[in-house]
């Protein structure tokens, strides 16, 4: 009886893993790409993020300024929502401006979801050419709007979120969790 209740337990914990590997591998694989998405969610996807305004920290003159995601004139426009204090995000915004920093014409917004930041300060201090904003509600709600476009529909998300827009300000890329791989290969 005991062998049998083993045998059963084993198959279970199997048949679990096996399911688990595999939803995980379906989820990341339809991440990355905006080619997945059905042509209604990318026509909405793409007319939000040309109506985002972005509110910035305060520039050296004091005070906040407020940007137009359709009026940055780079190739690539990177929304990076995350934490100054998640290794995850700060791999793969340092991944972005390694790009940068190499000649791409890239333009990095990071968008903290934090309601207070103090690590914002020295981000700031590190990358200067990167946008930052601290405005908690707006930031999580159009880090959620976004993901919920994207097909995303879960209840929490492994932060970093990251989506490339291209030149016309268009979704090229998307993920959340760290995939500077696949940031790499969006922004060639």
């Amino acid at each position: 009886m005991k062998k049998s209740v083993r045998v059963c337990f084993l198959s279970i914990l199997l048949a679990m893993v096996m399911v688990f590997s595999f939803s995980c591998a379906s989820i990341e694989a339809n991440a990355y790409t905006s080619k997945y998405m059905s042509k209604t969610a990318k026509k909405n996807i793409n007319k939000y993020v040309k109506s985002m305004k972005i509110v910035a920290q305060k520039n050296k003159s004091g005070k906040n300024k407020t940007y137009k995601i359709k009026k940055i004139k780079t190739k690539y426009v990177v929304l990076l929502f995350g934490r100054t204090g998640c290794s995850l995000t700060m791999n793969t915004l340092k991944t972005a401006e390694k790009l940068r920093k190499k000649g791409k014409s890239i333009k990095v917004v990071f968008l903290d979801v934090d309601r207070y930041d103090s690590g914002l300060y020295y981000l700031r201090k590190k990358y200067p050419k990167v946008i930052t904003s601290l405005n908690y509600p707006y930031n999580n709600r159009h880090m959620w709007t976004l993901l919920r476009y994207a097909g995303y529909y879960r209840r929490n998300v492994t932060l970093p979120a990251t989506f490339v827009l291209n030149k016309k300000h268009k979704i090229k890329y998307w993920s959340y969790s760290q995939d500077t791989y696949g940031l790499k290969a969006a922004l060639k």
